[in-house]
């Protein structure tokens, strides 16, 4: 999954709990074949950065980053899962439309969006899911 609100954290450091959550989530195989889910392990700074991080934010290249595929494609490869094990969540339109080119489902964020109608509106029709809470999206995780 990609970019997740931007969540990033540093290394020995505290997340607060959405985002442990959201850190947690580009982990699971969502859907995976057989109904299982396969964990892979991101507690590793591996680019040497002084971050535990797959993101892809708003500082890469534009054809890196929302509404490019580059970001889900690239997490697919690295981590071995096909489109339908992820699952990206966001709460704009560009995190569908990246979404949609990698043929990734997609659950809106809606908690973050109460106060804006018209955002809830499309992005409940354009989305495969629908998360009014953060709660509900774990239920639906775990």
């Amino acid at each position: 999954m990609y970019g997740i609100g931007g969540v990033r954290h540093q290394v020995g450091k505290n997340c607060l709990s959405i985002r442990n959550l959201l850190c947690q989530l580009i982990a699971v195989g969502v859907g995976a074949e057989g109904g299982e889910q396969r964990i892979v392990d991101l507690a590793v700074d591996d680019d040497g950065n002084g971050y535990i991080d797959d993101i892809y934010g708003w500082d890469y290249p534009e054809h890196q980053r929302k509404p490019a595929p580059y970001p889900l494609l690239s997490i697919m490869e690295k981590y071995k899962f096909t489109p339908k094990q992820l699952l990206v969540v966001d709460d704009l339109k560009p995190a569908y439309d990246m979404a949609k080119a990698a043929n990734v489902p997609i659950g809106f964020a809606k908690w973050s969006k109460l106060e804006q109608p018209d955002i809830c509106k499309q992005m409940q029709e354009l989305c495969d899911y629908t998360f009014s809470s953060t709660a509900q999206l774990e239920k639906f995780l775990f």
